[in-house]
């Protein structure tokens, strides 16, 4: 196995003068012999897991960061939750208020040091999409938190309410409160985003990771659209060291 890969992609562009082949490579990334293993970064459910599929806009989310293009968020995974009633939201859901994933508290995935806080990033209103702020790399992830972990890696956190908890440098534990989910920064409704990467917020590379215990619950129904989930057919099924799939409703310890 080798300590680090890169890809150099070769590409001509048929309207062009020269019609010269072009070439994008890649810096170097650290090949690791296996995914760290993390605590969730909320509790209890019904969570359901979204845009962690191959064909994610996460998986295609370039960012030119200090001359290099990045893809941090290549392993993310969008966090929203059904209420009691297996509703997202009430009513027409045209209040952050009405989503029953808005204000709950985001938690260490592990034992770390504050890395990165962004705060007092104004809200978007549900569904618009045009976001409260120019979106940018300091600012697409709205009011974040990024934790610096014991193997150099960061996970951060997107879109939180501002007033986050903790401060950087700050040590915490896994499980401590950093913040509560919210709507900054580029998003178009209440959810928490999550990844890690090699650097802090959107300016590593994103690495794959698993969560350590988890109960899966049911999947999203046909038409997760409607923000209603008919609930689970059958018993919890309990899964560990694993990175949940695409529409999977979870429950956390």
């Amino acid at each position: 196995m080798p300590a680090r890969i890169a890809h150099r992609a070769a590409f001509t562009i048929p309207a062009s003068a020269s019609g010269s082949e072009r070439l994008v490579e890649s810096p170097g990334v650290a090949v690791r012999p296996s995914p760290i293993v993390i605590g969730p970064p909320v509790r209890g459910g019904s969570w359901v897991a979204r845009w962690i599929g191959p064909t994610s806009f996460h998986r295609r989310g370039l960012m030119a960061v200090d001359g290099n293009a990045k893809i941090s968020q290549r392993f993310a995974i969008d966090w929203n939750r059904f209420a009691a009633d297996g509703r997202e939201w009430r009513g027409e859901g045209k209040e952050n208020a009405d989503y029953s994933v808005y204000g709950q508290d985001v938690v260490a995935v592990a034992d770390a040091v504050v890395a990165r806080v962004i705060d007092a990033i104004p809200e978007n209103v549900p569904g618009s999409m045009n976001p409260a702020v120019t979106v940018g790399v300091e600012t697409a992830a709205g009011n974040c938190v990024s934790l610096r972990l014991a193997d150099g890696s960061y996970a951060t956190y997107g879109h939180l309410q501002a007033g986050i908890r903790v401060k950087e440098g700050q040590r915490v534990r896994r499980g401590d409160v950093l913040g509560h989910i919210g709507n900054s920064g580029n998003a178009t409704g209440p959810h928490l985003h999550f990844h890690i990467s090699t650097g802090p917020m959107l300016e590593g590379e994103g690495l794959p990771y698993a969560i350590d215990s988890f109960q899966v619950v049911g999947m999203e129904d046909d038409n997760p659209g409607d923000g209603v989930w008919s609930g689970g057919s059958g018993a919890p099924v309990l899964h560990r060291g694993e990175l949940p799939a695409e529409h999977m409703v979870l429950r956390f310890q």
